[in-house]
């Protein structure tokens, strides 16, 4: 699994921020996202331990 940090303000980001955020429905985006892969885990919060826990799940279900 490979985790990156994306900053919508950073030109040399901005492609792959568009990309992801076309995955994302709904009229209202919440920053920071958190994304896992092309899914939107969460949004409007990016808390160390959520976030260690969503990437601990994903890599369980990796796994199996």
């Amino acid at each position: 699994m490979r985790v990156d940090y994306l900053d919508a303000a950073r030109p040399a980001d901005q492609p792959r921020v568009k990309a992801l955020l076309e995955h994302v429905s709904g009229r209202y985006m919440f920053y920071p996202m958190v994304f896992i892969g092309d899914e939107l885990v969460m949004a409007g919060s990016a808390e160390y331990y959520e976030v260690l826990y969503a990437v601990r799940d994903a890599l369980r279900a990796e796994q199996r």
